[in-house]
């Protein structure tokens, strides 16, 4: 039951402060600007209010306040207002919010997403790169060109600068590595880079 009071204390509260909530989504009614609160508005201000608008990004409200408290109820400046002024800020990302600016409640309309998230704005969309149709990668005639499949699967460069073809087969037989020994050492089996700071032999 104690669940229940404060769904319904929450659900109730959104009426008594011009139908708004802290954290709603929100959008500009149409032809706003024509609204006697904007033509007394400095250059500035008014500025202010295109860039929310042409910005595309989803706008919150961040605070309410009432523009006079009930003077039935001088305690209560919460509910119950004649208006109320609303700050409203920009979303860049989710829960990332910077800019503000306060209008009146009346010019605003709440967006009802109801349980899900917020839509995602069109200014924060990307370019999609995802192929639908893919299609098979085509032979390149130069085995030489750097994006060949030729060159990118059946050869390498084994240190010397050239294109040489992969062997893909395992030897059947030992292969003598060439190598060369270690001053005044004859077996190059244990020929190593320290042969060359240790002290040579006398």
């Amino acid at each position: 039951m104690g669940k229940f009071k404060k769904l319904y204390e929450s659900a109730i509260q959104r009426y008594t402060r011009g139908g708004f909530l802290t954290g709603d989504l929100v959008k500009f009614k149409e032809g706003f600007r024509s609204d006697d609160f904007f033509k007394k508005q400095a250059s500035n201000y008014l500025q202010k209010i295109d860039d929310f608008v042409k910005s595309g990004l989803n706008i919150r409200v961040s605070a309410i306040k009432p523009v006079r408290p009930n003077s039935s109820a001088p305690g209560n400046i919460q509910n119950e207002a004649e208006s109320f002024l609303i700050d409203i800020v920009l979303e860049d990302a989710p829960g990332l919010y910077y800019q503000f600016v306060t209008v009146p409640a009346h010019v605003l309309e709440h967006i009802d997403a109801g349980p899900n998230l917020a839509p995602v704005p069109d200014a924060l969309r990307r370019p999609n790169n995802e192929v639908i149709d893919p299609e098979e990668v085509k032979e390149v005639q130069d085995p030489t060109t750097y994006l060949s499949p030729n060159r990118q699967t059946k050869t390498s460069d084994r240190g010397n600068a050239k294109d040489t073809k992969t062997e893909i087969k395992l030897p059947t037989a030992n292969v003598k590595i060439p190598s060369s020994p270690a001053e005044d050492d004859k077996d190059p089996a244990v020929a190593s880079y320290t042969a060359r700071y240790m002290p040579k032999k006398r």
